[in-house]
């Protein structure tokens, strides 16, 4: 409950939120706009309603939107569960997977960034979709398989993430019987054609305000090299969860590390060692992860950040998955397994614990993004901004110099220096 006494951030929170006239007022004009436009690029009307539901009981105060945000958690994380414990039939493996997902600290920025709201909804029905096949396909009923395409359609106007979801099913599909047949791409062709719609909504509107734009120039092959590296990212940041940040940038053009350029060998690497050892779920682990990166690994270049922490909400699932199939496997001592549980909730524990103080304010945020990408402009930039808010304008001035100072081109830097 540390994040429900955080304020709001200018980190997406303004524009979503704050100053967001469409929440404040439920008419029928505004909720057609809710369900026809976009909110910064994003196609998200239930969430979007979420907030102006928030907004009409609670007001303004950030204090109901993190309630929301922390009580959303808790239900994915008992979701997570559930659906582990009845895709492996293990209570171990189910409960390991859980409690990382619960306490992880690269999931703070989902839980604590008011913003990310749109996340934890879509995970939700994802969740609640992939328990209800489950659970229909033990029992043919009917009514599983339509609460399949209502969680998949109230997943669908929570955030575009969510069409992957069809992928994610077929997968379900071979771990269960081995193999996919016909009959069942069949059966998900409703999906599909579902996920073809909203995907081409989605980058309809990601055009139409801009986040398609690439400012970074890379080749086709350096571009090819980043998306692995950002799949690495996540991997890493699972096992060794240091230099967080609410924004990963991607390398700058004119430099980027030999890192970048292994990544494919790396990953195509770890993957190799997955597949022969022909354990089915260390491999579903491994393509349940790609299956959540593949909208978002950055194979093609949008925005300029090469990752997003958020991103690890549901993909860390299927690492968690390979690393307690393995644990299980290896370690056959049921009191040295169970020393080894507490051991890692005590661990992500303190470090999430740790983590939550970066999501605390604006200020607290820019400066943890400075700590990290200190020859990035950005981070200065939105620190400025939260100067300016406390009437701190030598302060601010000093950072925007320093945002135009890092980047060669900083038209917003260099608009806000001149208004003050």
């Amino acid at each position: 409950m540390k994040a429900a006494q955080f304020d709001f951030v200018s980190f997406d929170d303004d524009e979503l939120i704050t100053e967001n006239a469409l929440i404040k007022d439920l008419s029928p004009e505004h909720l057609k706009v809710i369900f026809s436009e976009h909110q910064m690029g994003h196609y998200l009307p239930l969430t979007t309603l979420t907030y102006a539901l928030t907004y009409k009981f609670f007001g303004e105060a950030p204090t109901p939107f993190h309630i929301f945000s922390i009580l959303l958690h808790l239900i994915c994380s008992w979701l997570v569960f559930l659906f582990i414990k009845l895709l492996t039939k293990s209570q171990y493996i189910a409960l390991g997977v859980s409690v990382v997902f619960a306490l992880h600290p690269m999931n703070t920025e989902s839980v604590a960034w008011i913003s990310s709201r749109s996340n934890l909804m879509f995970s939700l029905f994802y969740l609640a979709s992939m328990i209800q096949y489950l659970r229909y396909n033990q029992s043919s009923d009917l009514n599983k398989i339509l609460s399949v395409y209502l969680f998949f359609g109230l997943g669908l106007l929570c955030k575009s993430a969510m069409l992957t979801l069809p992928l994610t099913l077929l997968l379900i599909d071979w771990y269960q019987e081995g193999k996919i047949t016909r009959k069942q791409i069949i059966g998900k062709i409703p999906l599909c054609i579902a996920s073809f719609v909203f995907g081409i909504l989605a980058i309809h509107f990601a055009g139409k305000f801009g986040t398609l734009n690439n400012p970074e120039n890379f080749s086709s092959v350096e571009r090819f090299c980043i998306g692995f590296r950002a799949l690495i990212m996540q991997i890493e940041k699972f096992v060794l969860p240091i230099n967080q940040s609410a924004i990963h940038f991607n390398p700058r053009s004119e430099s980027i590390p030999t890192i970048v350029y292994l990544s494919p060998v790396i990953f195509l690497g770890i993957a190799s060692i997955a597949f022969l050892k022909r354990n089915k779920t260390v491999i579903f682990g491994l393509i349940f992860f790609l299956i959540q990166m593949i909208l978002v690994s950055q194979f093609i270049g949008i925005g300029n950040t090469i990752t997003a922490e958020r991103y690890a909400y549901l993909s860390h699932i299927g690492i968690s998955l390979v690393l307690f199939t393995i644990i299980l496997r290896f370690v056959k001592s049921q009191i040295l397994r169970t020393s080894v549980l507490i051991m890692i909730v005590a661990i992500l524990g303190i470090l999430s614990f740790n983590r939550m103080d970066v999501w605390k304010n604006s200020e607290s945020l820019y400066s943890n993004v400075i700590s990290v990408y200190p020859d990035y402009g950005y981070g200065y930039y939105g620190l400025a901004l939260a100067k300016q808010q406390q009437s701190l304008f030598k302060e601010s001035l000093s950072l925007l110099d320093l945002a135009i100072e890092k980047e060669s081109y900083f038209p917003n830097a260099i608009n806000n220096r001149g208004n003050i």
